[in-house]
């Protein structure tokens, strides 16, 4: 049996960040903390979906890359994009991420003082000038 073309095969990666958490529900509190990494991992891709992750050999036994790409040496992981965001604001939520992480809740975060008080008190602080820069650098 021959192997199954895709249209894209990333091969040889020194990890994969796959955010597995084995089940279709969000990664919450402790469990964020396992980021799913496969050592000398790769991605098959076919019609823009992933059809297949796992170690560069399985896949490759699998799979033929109608293109590939070599990833030795690099991590592949998600492209992480903030659905909401604003152009002007100052200041930022790292430290939200951090607790969300540990898994502090939305309202305790905001308890705190942080999240989005935390930016809209910066925002509040920062000069006119200081946001424009700011903008322009977004």
């Amino acid at each position: 049996m021959g192997k199954e073309e895709v249209d894209l095969l990333i091969e040889n990666a020194s990890e994969v960040v796959t955010l597995r958490g084995g089940s279709l529900k969000p990664l919450l509190g402790e469990q964020m903390k396992n980021l799913g990494i496969i050592k000398d991992g790769s991605i098959a891709i076919k019609e823009g979906k992933i059809v297949a992750i796992g170690k560069t050999e399985e896949i490759k036994g699998k799979f033929e890359g109608k293109e590939t790409v070599d990833a030795d040496e690099k991590v592949v992981m998600p492209g992480f994009v903030d659905p909401h965001t604003h152009l002007v604001f100052a200041g930022s939520r790292e430290e939200e991420f951090e607790m969300r992480i540990q898994g502090f809740t939305y309202m305790e975060i905001l308890e705190k003082g942080e999240g989005i008080l935390k930016t809209v008190r910066e925002t509040r602080k920062a000069s006119r000038d200081e946001l424009i820069e700011s903008c322009k650098k977004r």
